[in-house]
């Protein structure tokens, strides 16, 4: 009887075991059913979302392609306009260039044109008076800039006439465009006088002595060696200091010389004519950097 009883008791607990174990399944079903609408439900929404980032990445991609489109475009305008700026200035330079050889030139020529007018009136003078002067023509008080040092230019300096050379025929004319800088009346570092070497030889043509000046002593001996006292002025007895203007370019070319205070028709060009054919002088500068610089100049004629 007890044996029946064990085992009608093990067997209610069986029962109620594999009941509860069914229940436990089912609940478990249930929520894989749940998980498994989940994920169907986000699969549908990230696959939405999905597509949507697909677009805007198709629209952004366009609108970076046509964004690189234009930057390319303008970097090709702005390398046209840089080549075409570089060119410019290649022309601005070489017009520069050419005004500054044709204002040298123009120097020169006037300078020969002195000259010859000079060297004809004293060929005409000696014919009418058949005889010539020794004069010496002395500048004093230079209202010079104050003197700075330069590599020497060689001059050589003999006591033998110079030899007039016909005047060469003038160069075509140019259009030339260029914008002159600002002409600067005080600059912080004045325009000077070059260093200048001078020799002297002997019959030979040997060197004997070699002297080496800078600045206003320089611009003196160099003026005393090249100024001619015209003929006309020697047979007038014309004397006087005549005040001469001009400006030293940034390359050191004389221009814009002018008499402020003349002496005689004569007197003023022989003035002009030694002034044009002076060196290039050492340029004036401002704020640290070249500039267009007028000196004034008095140069002094005197008869002996």
């Amino acid at each position: 009887m007890k044996v029946l009883l064990v085992l009608l008791s093990m067997a209610l607990s069986l029962n109620s075991i594999a009941q509860s174990r069914k229940e436990q399944i089912a609940v478990l079903k249930f929520r894989i059913d749940s998980l498994n609408k989940e994920y169907v439900k986000d699969t549908t929404s990230l696959s939405n979302s999905i597509g949507f980032v697909a677009d805007k990445i198709k629209k952004l991609s366009k609108m970076m392609s046509q964004s690189e489109e234009q930057l390319a475009r303008k970097h090709e305008t702005i390398a046209s306009k840089l080549n075409t700026i570089k060119s410019l200035e290649t022309k601005n330079l070489q017009l520069v260039k050419t005004l500054n050889h044709t204002r040298v030139t123009q120097n020169k020529l006037l300078a020969d044109k002195d000259e010859l007018e000079l060297e004809i009136g004293r060929l005409l003078r000696s014919q009418n008076s058949g005889e010539y002067y020794e004069v010496d023509a002395t500048p004093i008080e230079f209202d010079a800039p104050p003197i700075s040092a330069s590599p020497p230019e060689a001059m050589e300096e003999s006591d033998a006439p110079d030899v007039m050379q016909p005047a060469p025929s003038p160069p075509p004319e140019e259009n030339v465009i260029s914008v002159l800088e600002e002409i600067v009346d005080f600059p912080d570092v004045e325009a000077s006088f070059p260093c200048v070497e001078f020799y002297r030889y002997d019959s030979l043509g040997t060197i004997v002595s070699q002297n080496q000046l800078c600045g206003s002593s320089a611009m003196m001996k160099w003026i005393s060696k090249n100024v001619n006292y015209p003929q006309t002025s020697i047979e007038m007895n014309e004397q006087g200091r005549v005040f001469l203007s001009f400006v030293v370019e940034k390359d050191g070319s004389l221009s814009n010389i002018a008499i402020e205070r003349g002496v005689s028709l004569d007197l003023d060009r022989e003035a002009k004519r030694v002034v044009r054919k002076m060196p290039n002088w050492i340029p004036g500068e401002a704020s640290g950097r070249k500039v267009r610089a007028r000196c004034r100049l008095p140069i002094n004629f005197q008869l002996n």
